[in-house]
């Protein structure tokens, strides 16, 4: 008969199988990579081939590396009406002097050869350079030169053939409209050429009507000259089209940059500003070459991915209350689409030890499984830390979580909230060792909250200001002695 005695030990045991068995996981598990980007071969600018960068990557630790070619390594002055005809011109190595297939093949082939390195393909850009002053004039240079996107994520021969920058003619052609016909004006040009060509001094022909009257010298000469100026100007514009710009446009302000923004969200790649505060003024092949710092291109340009902020990021654009903040702010109060994610870009082309840059920095990627496409769904969500100096290697953070109600969300996700939420922080180095840090827990762009604490730190801060119904941002930047770490934000809803 079923009595008190069996309930009490039936409770006993519901109170044990409670206590003993393992509490459900919260959240999504991640494991942490470590990431390299930025590094360029013997293909475009580097100074390493691509086997070498590859063995000293992996030497270094990594398990995936994003290579950036350079796209096209080219400028050219010419003279007008025909600059594509009488012009100068520069080329160094590039992904397009290289071959683009040539190029996807290889790394394909290094793919299989190295299974245990993930190895993705993107590309430096330089969608825009502009011409300033005239020729022999002490102004005459080319600006803007040196300011770069990182491209990842593009797939396809196509996607990398069409990219939309100067140089590269046919992606930046407009489609054909009925004005374009008269740009067929030097087809009739040489059509009038030929006629003065085969024109006689006067008609003369025989008893079998063949002419045999005298070519006139005068419109010979004549049908010469027109059917080489044809020419000339069907090679200056073959296509018989208009460009949507070209490097005799001026200063067009963002407008080439969010045409190349929008040309690769279109293929399913990401965008990322390689280096915004950086400037840079140098003389190549007796030409000046001027890009100044463009930080402020970040807040004119948008549905890019986000930006380096190490090593050219920081000053301006990534300290607490920067432009990033302001652009993440602009987010928060639906100005602007998409939020912009920080990544570390190693900017490596021919500087003298590879291992050492790698040694310096790095991004942990938080991913579900171990796998390409997981590397890049994390960064175009912002599932990544960034981490600078001679400890980059030998420190983890371990957790950055923000919880309230039950409910939480880490990793650049974002949480719905009607009570004061709490951030959790956990971090150590590999070795062990005690540490001290300084922690800065920034939300929307102020610093709230300053930790002075040694390694391991597991810290749990209650945020009990009051805020009205909204849209806010945590994130984290953590220092000490060779160590410089940032976070993406985390988003709260209120």
């Amino acid at each position: 008969m079923f009595n008190y005695k069996h309930i009490t030990i039936i409770g006993c045991l519901i109170f044990c199988w409670g206590v003993l068995s393992p509490s459900p996981v919260i959240g999504k598990e991640y494991k942490q990579i470590p990431l390299a980007i930025q590094i360029s071969s013997t293909v475009s600018d580097g100074k390493y081939g691509l086997e070498e960068i590859i063995y000293t990557v992996k030497e270094a630790g990594f398990k995936a590396v994003i290579l950036t070619e350079r796209d096209l390594m080219r400028w050219e002055y010419g003279i007008w009406p025909l600059r594509n005809v009488l012009k100068r011109k520069v080329e160094n190595n590039s992904l397009f002097r290289f071959g683009i297939k040539r190029y996807l093949d290889k790394i394909e082939e290094l793919k299989e050869r190295n299974p245990d390195l993930m190895i993705l393909n993107g590309i430096e850009s330089a969608p825009y350079y502009y011409w300033k002053g005239a020729p022999l004039s002490e102004d005459f240079s080319i600006i803007n030169w040196h300011k770069h996107f990182l491209t990842f994520g593009l797939k396809k021969y196509a996607d990398y053939a069409n990219l939309p920058v100067v140089g590269n003619l046919g992606a930046l052609a407009l489609p054909r409209k009925i004005k374009n016909i008269f740009y067929l004006w030097p087809l009739f040009l040489i059509g009038l050429g030929v006629w003065f060509l085969l024109h006689r001094k006067f008609d003369y022909r025989d008893a079998k009507g063949m002419q045999l009257a005298p070519y006139s010298s005068v419109h010979r000469i004549t049908g010469i000259v027109l059917i080489i100026i044809g020419v000339l100007f069907v090679l200056e514009n073959p296509r018989f089209v208009d460009y949507k710009f070209d490097q005799y446009s001026g200063d067009l302000k963002e407008i080439p940059y969010q045409n190349y923004i929008n040309y690769v969200n279109s293929r399913g790649g990401m965008v990322f500003w390689a280096h915004p505060e950086a400037g840079n003024t140098q003389q190549e092949n007796g030409i000046t070459i001027e890009t100044k710092p463009q930080p402020e291109d970040m807040l004119a340009t948008s549905a890019y991915k986000g930006f380096a902020i190490f090593y050219e990021g920081y000053n301006k654009v990534g300290i607490p209350g920067g432009l990033w903040d302001k652009i993440l702010l602009q987010y928060c109060r639906k100005e602007r689409q998409l939020p912009a994610w920080a990544i570390g870009a190693l900017a490596f082309d021919t500087e003298p030890n590879l291992k050492k840059n790698l040694e310096d920095l790095r991004n942990m990627v938080l991913v579900g499984e171990e796998n390409q496409e997981e590397v890049l769904r994390a960064l175009s969500k912002g599932k990544n830390y960034v981490i600078r100096g001679g400890q980059s290697n030998n420190f983890i953070l371990e957790k950055f979580m923000v919880k309230s109600n039950q409910e939480q969300a880490e990793w650049s996700g974002e949480l719905k909230i009607s009570q004061p939420p709490s951030v959790a922080i956990k971090g150590n180095f590999l070795d062990g060792q005690a540490r001290n840090v300084l922690i800065k827990l920034i939300r929307d762009g102020e610093v709230i909250q300053v930790f002075d604490t040694l390694t391991p730190f597991a810290i749990d801060y209650a945020d009990n200001t009051t805020f009205p119904p909204g849209e806010s941002y945590y994130r984290l930047e953590i220092t000490g002695k060779g160590l410089h770490v940032i976070t993406n934000p985390i988003f709260v809803v209120r």
